[in-house]
C-alpha cells in the first residue's frame, strides 16, 4: 500500500518535536492580536457617532473619554500579544532550525567516503545551514504574518456586515473589481507580467533579426555570384 505523502509544513513541524505547541501557541497569539489591533477603529466609530448624536453640545457625550481608554489599552495589549507570539514561533523555530543541521549531520556522517570526492563537505554545510536558515524565516515570521492577515480580513468582513450590510456589500465589490482589473493588467501589460514575454519578444527579434541577417546574405551571395548583364561587351 503506497503511503501518503506528507505536507511539507508537517515535515518541518515534525523536527520541532515538542516545540510545535510553541508555534501553534504563536500563531493562535498573532491571530488575537490582529483582532485586538481592530478595536481602536471601533472605539473611534463609536466615539464620532456620539459626538455626532449630541452635536453642537459635546459635553453630553460621556463616553467620548472610555471609548479612548478602551482603544489605547486593546492597542498596547494588541502590541504586547504580538511581542509573545513572535517570542513563540521564534523558539519553535530556532529548536526546528537546530533538530534540521543536526539530523543533517548526522545523514551525511552514514554516507559512503566516496561521496566526498564529487561533494566537497564545506559546499554541503553551507547549503545545509541555508536551508535551516529559509526554515527559520518560514516558521518563525511567515507562518504567523499569513495567520494574521487572514484573521485581519475576516474580521474586516465580519465589521463590515455587523455594522452596515449595504456599505460592507459596496466595499468588498470595489474590493473584488480592484483586484481582478489588476490581474488583468497584469495580464496585458508586456512590461509588468515578468519575464517570460519579455523573454517571448527578445525571442522575436532574435529570430527576425536572424531572418534579416540571412536574407541580406543570400542577396548579397546572388549579387556576387551573378554578375550584370552586358559585362563582357
Amino acid at each position: 500500500m503506497k503511503q501518503k505523502k506528507q505536507n511539507a509544513l508537517t515535515v518541518l513541524l515534525g523536527y520541532a518535536g515538542s516545540h510545535r505547541r510553541l508555534t501553534f501557541l504563536g500563531l493562535g497569539l498573532s491571530a488575537i492580536s490582529m483582532v485586538c489591533s481592530m478595536i481602536p477603529y471601533l472605539c473611534i466609530w463609536l466615539a464620532a457617532r456620539d459626538l455626532i448624536a449630541v452635536a453642537p453640545d459635546w459635553t453630553q457625550a460621556q463616553s467620548v473619554t472610555r471609548y479612548g481608554w478602551i482603544a489605547f489599552a486593546f492597542a498596547v495589549g494588541g502590541i504586547l500579544i504580538y511581542f509573545l507570539g513572535l517570542m513563540c514561533t521564534h523558539l519553535a523555530a530556532f529548536r526546528t532550525a537546530s533538530n534540521i543541521r543536526k539530523q543533517g549531520m548526522v545523514h551525511v556522517m552514514q554516507a559512503p567516503l566516496g561521496y566526498f570526492d564529487a561533494n566537497a563537505s564545506g559546499l554541503i554545510r553551507s547549503r545545509l545551514d541555508a536551508a535551516a536558515a529559509d526554515t527559520e524565516t518560514l516558521l518563525a515570521h511567515n507562518l504567523a504574518d499569513i495567520v494574521g492577515t487572514i484573521t485581519l480580513f475576516l474580521a474586516m468582513l465580519v465589521l463590515m456586515f455587523v455594522f452596515d450590510w449595504r456599505m460592507g456589500a459596496a466595499c468588498l465589490l470595489a474590493a473584488v473589481i480592484s483586484i481582478f482589473a489588476m490581474t488583468r493588467r497584469w495580464r496585458l501589460s508586456p512590461i509588468l507580467s515578468g519575464r517570460k514575454p519579455i523573454r517571448r519578444i527578445s525571442g522575436w527579434w532574435r529570430k527576425r533579426k536572424t531572418g534579416f541577417s540571412r536574407r541580406n546574405e543570400k542577396r548579397r551571395k546572388k549579387s556576387v555570384s551573378m554578375p550584370p548583364p552586358g559585362w563582357m561587351e
